[in-house]
């Protein structure tokens, strides 16, 4: 007898089974990570259905069980949140893969979190709401350039890793393994950061943001104190600040991988985000 049951769904990735058959690889909202097979795709009404699976889709589900295999069927799917920019800008459509990256591979099935699929829904809904370069009406705003870096922050607080928000100029250095700012002993340049005034202050920074500098931290407990000073902002900013915060493409990427470095010591284990590289090139200055 089949088992049909209702529930919400974000869509992470798609896998092809033969020539009309997809699987579909989910986040469901109680379940946690599923994958699902839908049957007949390309064939009559479900021609247009690979399309419907996007990465971040939030989707509506009807599933059964599948006495074959531990798949579950996927019988009907509905979409829950129109997403039409988020899948033709490359600029989100890149975003929108970072984040179903880290989440395919720091979730597993059972994981289901109502409370943090919400907050997820309401991310997803922020990134394609947000407005961007490129027309009459948005010149000038802000675009998604920085939406990873921000989102990366709140999902380590979701799964219960908050970094605690105790920056001063007594303890400007995040370490990793405390989840906390403690006094720069020397190790790192430059001395003495203060907190910037403005937009001016954080252009400067990137102008001193070397090489050098990440090389010395990437594999050590904290980050350098331009990291450091950055999570503190991502940490009260709003979103709408966070947004236009002026950061090079330079910056935001070796705050997302040190980012992601606690993420995996806090999981206790490895993470290699390969689409890290791809957001990177997207939003290349």
């Amino acid at each position: 007898m089949a088992l049909e049951a209702k529930s919400r769904a974000i869509v992470l990735h798609t896998t092809r089974q033969g020539d009309s058959s997809l699987v579909v690889h989910v986040l469901d909202e109680t379940a946690g990570r599923q994958s699902l097979f839908l049957r007949g795709v390309g064939k009559g009404r479900r021609t247009s259905a690979a399309a419907a699976f996007h990465p971040l889709a939030v989707l509506e589900v009807v599933t059964d069980a599948n006495p074959r295999s531990s798949l579950l069927y996927l019988r009907e799917y509905e979409p829950l949140v129109p997403l039409p920019t988020l899948r033709t800008d490359i600029r989100r459509s890149a975003v929108a893969q970072f984040v179903c990256e880290v989440l395919w591979r720091t979730l597993r099935t059972g994981d289901g979190d109502p409370e943090l699929f919400a907050w997820l829904v309401e991310c997803i809904a922020a990134l394609e709401a947000w407005p961007g370069p490129g027309s009459a009406e948005t010149a000038g705003t802000p675009g998604v350039a920085n939406f990873a870096a921000w989102w990366l922050v709140g999902y380590c607080a979701r799964m219960g890793f908050r970094p605690e928000d105790n920056w001063s100029d007594e303890a400007p250095v995040f370490n990793i393994v405390s989840g906390r700012f403690q006094a720069d002993f020397g190790w790192f340049a430059p001395r003495g950061q203060k907190e910037p005034d403005g937009e001016s202050a954080f252009r400067k920074q990137d102008l001193r943001l070397a090489e050098t500098t990440e090389a010395a931290t990437l594999d050590g407990l904290c980050f350098s104190a331009e990291e450091s000073l950055l999570l503190h902002r991502f940490l009260t900013l709003s979103f709408d600040e966070a947004m236009a915060l002026p950061l090079s493409a330079t910056r935001r990427g070796v705050f997302s991988r040190r980012m992601l470095t606690y993420l995996a010591h806090h999981l206790g284990q490895s993470l290699e985000i390969r689409s890290l590289d791809v957001l990177h090139a997207v939003f290349a200055e």
